[in-house]
């Protein structure tokens, strides 16, 4: 006797999967694990579709460039695949989705180069920089109280954010930062890779550089980083020419899973960024036609509020659910539409309704998630998980589905 299992049928070990769990005994939908960068298609509609699997196997990250991210080590690691993010003691935060960034500073690990004048100091690229490289970042030790070590930048006027990796080698004298060459900030040191920074200036021609107080002290530097915007972004590596990391964004073809444009559900882990102003919206997932953007679904920060947003037809028929936020902190956020029925739930609470919006969402082609279907508008934050169902769960699903952040 021949016995034929269906995928949908098979037992343990195969249902402990992390994606598995995340959907659930759903008999359909989708579910996106950055945690453990796995995935999970189950489509009994379309048999050919179901995945389990690596999310590089099944999410197209388009015009990706190096980025560094945190490794389990504590350890910035380079890249051109999804990972997984982490903070320095290695608590996993899942895949980080960034806007587009041009480091102006040259030779940001190597402070020997010519480019970086050295008065009073001794620079060497002699240091195991905080990738775990030996011989990757530098060292500047002090000949005397007050030496520097400047790079001046002929760049137009704009607004600037700072930032760079330090440690203490020896000494205890203060160190000093400085973006215009002459205002110079004190940064806190310890003998572990810290990252220090500099509030956003407008400025024009920048001088990136360290001040050492105290003769004989010396320090550890890497990736020195000198961007556009109002706060700052993964590091990105210079050489002899300023350094540009496009902008994260991964999609997934809406015939590739069991979307359902009548009524379906979306439950999306994450961590907003920092936005650099309130009223500027950014994009955890959307789901649209890219051409004409007409009808998608989305999570946003506007007006200092966290929104979820199921919005069709020109966005005449919009459904809104908003809470307030913080940056750099967790938000389980769930939306439910159909038809004159879609409903809004943030971390298990008050299940938010509305019942006059005509939503559907039958002219879309493509999910983008950490952007927008066009590719702009990043998260600029984490985004632990992504769960589709292809079906308007209730209520009560809605807030157990969304209970833990």
């Amino acid at each position: 006797m021949v016995m034929i299992v269906r995928y949908m049928d098979r037992p343990a070990p195969f249902s402990l999967d992390p994606a598995i769990a995340l959907l659930g005994n759903e008999k359909e939908g989708m579910a996106l694990d950055f945690l453990t960068m796995r995935g999970y298609i189950r489509d009994r509609g379309t048999p050919a579709n179901f995945f389990l699997g690596n999310l590089n196997e099944l999410l197209e990250y388009q015009a990706p460039s190096i980025k560094f991210v945190m490794d389990s080590a504590g350890l910035l690691a380079p890249g051109t695949t999804l990972r997984c993010d982490h903070l320095a003691d290695g608590t996993p935060l899942g895949v980080l989705s960034e806007e587009s960034r041009t480091n102006v500073v040259l030779f940001n690990r190597d402070l020997g180069q010519t480019v970086w004048v050295a008065e009073n100091v001794i620079v060497a690229r002699d240091q195991t920089g905080i990738d775990g490289a030996a011989g990757s970042a530098s060292s500047v030790r002090a000949l005397v109280d007050g030496g520097t070590v400047l790079q001046h930048i002929t760049l137009a006027r704009s607004a600037r954010f700072q930032t760079a990796w330090l440690k203490r080698l020896t000494g205890s004298g203060a160190v000093e930062m400085t973006m215009d060459g002459e205002t110079w900030l004190p940064v806190s040191l310890t003998s572990d890779w810290t990252r220090v920074s500099i509030s956003p200036q407008t400025i024009e021609n920048p001088s990136v550089g360290f001040r050492l107080a105290t003769g004989g002290d010396r320090i550890a530097v890497d990736f020195v980083q000198n961007e556009e915007g109002a706060f700052a972004t993964s590091p990105i590596v210079t050489e002899d020419r300023p350094t540009v990391r496009t902008g994260d964004f991964f999609a997934l073809a809406t015939n590739r899973f069991p979307f359902n444009p009548d009524e379906g559900t979306f439950i999306v882990n994450y961590r907003p960024g920092p936005q650099g102003g309130v009223g500027r919206q950014y994009m955890v997932a959307e789901i649209a036609d890219p051409s004409d953007r007409q009808a998608g679904l989305l999570a946003s920060a506007v007006r200092g509020s966290l929104a979820i947003e199921c919005r069709s037809a020109g966005f005449a028929a919009e459904a809104v659910f908003t809470a307030p936020f913080a940056d750099h902190v967790f938000v389980n956020s769930g939306i439910a539409y159909r038809h004159n029925d879609s409903a809004g739930c943030f971390n298990g609470q008050t299940v938010q309704t509305d019942a006059s919006s005509l939503i559907t969402l039958s002219r879309v082609t493509v999910l983008g998630v950490g952007a927008q279907s066009d590719g702009s508008g990043q998260t600029n934050g984490h985004i632990r998980s992504l769960v589709y169902i292809p079906r308007r769960i209730s209520a009560a699903e809605l807030r157990a589905r969304t209970a833990s952040a």
